[in-house]
């Protein structure tokens, strides 16, 4: 059976015979509470979503002019863009890139100084660019695969990728593949920057869209929202009415559809856990994510 958010607060309230207006205000907020906590549960397939990454190659094209000890670069039938801000710029043969820290238009940037002892005019150059948008609704790696090469996907702070690659390697067979927070940004980070155009598969688990309205669908199957339902009319049974007969009632109704779940909706590797409710219950210790990306550990996402 499929519920939209009014619906199933309606159906809950009404079995429990619930009818004070604050009290169906606690049952909106548990169901917003346990269809998160569902949704981050586990790897589940329908929380996953699938993409391409497009990457491109060094821009090339014009010539550009730095004044030596200055930030600003001039270029001549250069195509800048917004997207090359955190891009590294070779002038010339300087032997250490520049990254790109403002743009202004197609044939101006700024970079950090540009610290040689005499001025660069008219030179060829080479831009790399290795950081790349996300998916509105990403909120965590699953994995990435090259033709023939499956590339495991880090989690890490800018900080600490920056110093594992203070200056990013060029034109190599890509080998790691980052997902970085930039404010509350996430962005895909390659290294070491392709030399063409190249094509990332992407596997990702979409961020939860929490019910605003009585109308807002659950993104959900419908087992997924028998289990909803039925957890949150066991809660409401044991924390309102404060009944244990019916909160057991509904527990076991709760557990017959989570069995049914595993069994839908994990592939046979993701099937590690199989006691109810699991180790590392929400691990607010885990600050690293290392239970929700490592697939190889028996106790990640424990629900």
């Amino acid at each position: 059976m499929s519920w939209n958010f009014g619906q199933m607060r309606d159906d809950i309230t009404s079995i429990a015979r619930i009818v004070d207006a604050t009290r169906k205000s606690q049952v909106e907020t548990m169901i917003k509470t346990e269809y998160q906590k569902l949704w981050y549960s586990k790897p589940w397939k329908f929380v996953r979503a699938e993409t391409h990454i497009q990457t491109v190659a060094p821009k090339t094209a014009g010539t550009i002019s730095i004044t030596a000890g200055a930030s600003a670069v001039v270029g001549v039938g250069t195509s800048f863009a917004a997207t090359d801000v955190g891009a590294y710029l070779w002038p010339g043969t300087h032997v250490s890139p520049l990254q790109v820290l403002t743009f202004t238009d197609t044939t101006h940037i700024t970079t950090e100084p540009y610290l040689g002892t005499t001025d660069l005019s008219g030179v060829t150059y080479k831009l790399y660019r290795w950081r790349y948008s996300l998916p509105a609704d990403f909120d965590r790696p699953v994995t990435s695969q090259e033709p023939n090469n499956l590339i495991d996907l880090n989690w890490l702070s800018e900080t600490h990728f920056r110093f594992l690659h203070p200056f990013p390697r060029i034109e190599g067979n890509i080998g790691d593949l980052c997902v970085i927070w930039d404010a509350v940004t996430p962005y895909l980070y390659v290294h070491p920057v392709p030399s063409k155009a190249t094509l990332i598969p992407l596997v990702y688990r979409k961020a939860v869209t929490l019910p605003t309205a009585d109308g807002s669908s659950f993104y959900l199957p419908d087992i997924a929202q028998s289990y909803l339902f039925n957890k949150c009319s066991a809660r409401v049974h044991l924390e309102v009415k404060q009944d244990i007969n019916l909160y057991n009632s509904w527990m076991a109704e709760v557990i017959g559809d989570y069995m049914q779940l595993i069994s839908l909706h994990l592939d046979a590797t993701e099937k590690v856990i199989m006691d109810y409710p699991g180790r590392n219950r929400h691990d607010t210790s885990d600050t690293e994510g290392y239970y929700r990306t490592n697939p190889r550990s028996k106790s990640y996402w424990g629900l």
